[in-house]
């Protein structure tokens, strides 16, 4: 399939070829490329960078945007069949590409005497629309008519007043042509690498050598005695200038064994890692966002540049610590138990917690397990619009959402399905939860499940709180303590006992399923004759429309009653 889509790039004659080499129609394309006003094309908006300064992204129409992922996934399908070809086994090019990272940028250069790193200065604006014509023309893996090139340079470049053109940051498919262009460049610096006794990667515009060599070669860097800096060799200069980039000397950095070695931001001196005061940074940031709903902190490693303190979101936060504990798996540090974790996991763990449980916008549903999901929110889509608290809101966005346990979710909170996960999730909440100190959360957390004898555990747990009156069994819903409700199905009489298959339309039930009827599990069942509670799940999920969901009205009551006792303890929490 990937030969195919390449051939059929480099068979294209023009528009309309192309346009099926993308998979898109020709009315798409031709708006993509000429249809849409210079002044409309890209919208402008600037992002801080670690260093100091802004970045400046550019982020294309949709209608481009749409044909640029279209040629971005195209390019990364020729990229693949290329590689394949030539047989490139440890590849040097390692951003924007599946399966290579700054992790395994930095991994090529750790316990090395010495690690020298470069910056290209202005990569994406050094790239315009007569290199990437002409690349997309004469490089020998390609051999595109001109007419194609030309669409793929008008597509992927943005013009400037004056006339001039570049590779905007912001586009899905500046990443990969950057790498193509950047190839010839790569080639080049690899073999400057081996005949020095190097080891040489780039990361978009991070270029980084290597050695354990008892001497740097100076083909690649020097020491410059006047200034007692390390600067570019003329070797490095030479193949960089003809390669048609420019280096940006204030960038130029040496680091020797025995002093922190930084490569794409991550420790190399012996094992790949984060640095130490960016983990402080984080755990600091993550601290004031618990306690305080906002996070004020300066990185430590841009202090001298960022005066004031700056603003940092909470998706910003976990993206810092996932990505200090995927250094550590990597690195074949293991992961404890969800109950055992320390330091980075444990910090990880707690903004699950806070992210999950806590800053939610829409009332929580922790189910049983999977097929409780499948029904309850096909019960939400049906009926919800019966209740004010499960009706979506006027602008379409859901009320309720119900939890999906992803792997991420199951290593963190332990939550993996069934009512023993459940207990246990409701005897560390308030521990979980003590992060936030005496905050309380807008949205409240329901743990639902069957009133079986599963359950028992859960209702020994509740009854174990004073404050709770009545019958558990039997109550709308059990508030157990800060934002955590527990719900389960409703039953007769306290000596019954219900779940969730009980309120289904009993004609999804009697249905069979390559010629096997229904079996709830346990004693009896048989494989070839029964098929079991996810089978049907899946069957009710995509004949929805075929059964009544009426007898779910009363678990969504309960649902609406609980959000509704919440919100009454906010408002006393007010007065």
């Amino acid at each position: 399939m990937s030969i195919e889509r390449m051939n059929q790039l480099k068979n294209s004659q023009g528009k309309f070829g192309f346009a099926n080499a993308l998979g898109i129609s020709l009315k798409q394309l031709t708006r993509a490329v000429y249809g849409i006003p210079v002044q409309n094309r890209y919208s402008t908006f600037l992002i801080p960078k670690s260093t100091g300064g802004h970045r400046v992204i550019h982020v294309p129409h949709r209608e481009i945007k749409f044909v640029q992922k279209a040629l971005a996934n195209l390019l990364q399908i020729c990229l693949s069949e290329i590689e394949t070809k030539k047989g490139v086994v440890r590849p040097v090019s390692h951003g924007f590409h599946p399966g290579r990272s700054i992790f395994s940028n930095a991994w090529a250069h750790r316990n090395k005497n010495y690690v020298m790193n470069f910056d290209l200065e202005n990569f994406f604006h050094s790239i315009h629309f007569g290199r990437i014509c002409s690349f997309f023309e004469k490089n020998n893996d390609f051999l595109l008519h001109p007419k194609v090139a030309n669409l793929i340079a008008n597509l992927s470049c943005h013009r400037i007043d004056g006339g001039g053109t570049f590779l905007p940051q912001g586009s899905p498919c500046s990443p990969i042509i950057s790498n193509f262009i950047a190839m010839p460049l790569d080639q080049k610096l690899r073999k400057l690498a081996r005949d020095n006794g190097c080891r040489y990667s780039r990361y978009a515009d991070d270029i980084t050598f290597s050695t354990n060599k008892d001497l740097f070669p100076d083909d690649i860097a020097i020491f410059d005695v006047s200034s007692k800096k390390w600067i570019a060799g003329s070797g490095i200069l030479k193949v960089i200038s003809k390669s048609g980039f420019k280096l940006n000397i204030q960038k130029t950095n040496m680091s020797i064994a025995g002093t922190r070695q930084i490569v794409t931001g991550l420790v190399v001196n012996k094992q790949v890692s984060v640095s130490r005061p960016v983990y402080k940074w984080a755990r600091a940031a993550a601290d004031h966002m618990f306690k305080d709903g906002v996070a004020f902190k300066r990185d430590p490693s841009t202090a001298s540049i960022h005066t004031t303190d700056r603003q940092v979101t909470l998706g910003h936060i976990i993206g810092q610590v996932n990505h200090i504990c995927y250094a550590r798996r990597k690195s074949n540090i293991p992961l404890l138990n969800s109950r055992k974790m320390v330091g980075p996991e444990l910090l990880y763990r707690r903004l699950t917690y806070y992210e999950r449980f806590f800053a939610h916008k829409e009332t929580l549903i922790i189910c049983e397990g999977e097929t409780d999901n499948t029904y309850l929110k096909i019960a939400i889509d049906k009926l919800g619009h019966k209740f004010k608290n499960v009706a979506r809101r006027a602008d379409g966005n859901p009320q309720v959402k119900l939890l999906n346990v992803t792997p991420h979710i199951t290593i963190y909170t332990a939550l993996n399905g069934g009512s023993d996960q459940q207990k246990s999730f409701l005897q560390n909440y308030d521990n979980d939860m003590s992060i936030v100190g005496e905050r309380w959360a807008d949205k409240c957390v329901i743990i639902f499940g069957d009133n079986d004898s599963g359950a028992n555990s859960i209702m020994q747990i509740l009854r174990g709180k004073s404050i709770i009156p009545g019958d558990i069994k039997t109550a709308d819903f059990t508030y157990y303590t800060r934002n955590l409700y527990v719900i389960l199905t409703p039953i007769p009489n306290k000596n019954s006992i219900s779940m969730i298959e009980d309120f289904l339309d009993p004609n999804a039930s009697r249905v069979k399923l390559e010629n096997k009827v229904f079996h709830l599990g346990g004693k009896g069942f048989d494989e070839k004759k029964h098929y079991g509670k996810k089978a049907l799940s899946e069957h009710v999920r995509q004949n929805a429309s075929k059964y009544d969901f009426s007898k779910f009205e009363i678990i969504l009551k309960r649902i609406d009653l609980a959000i509704d006792d919440y919100s009454s303890r906010l408002a006393a929490l007010k007065l």
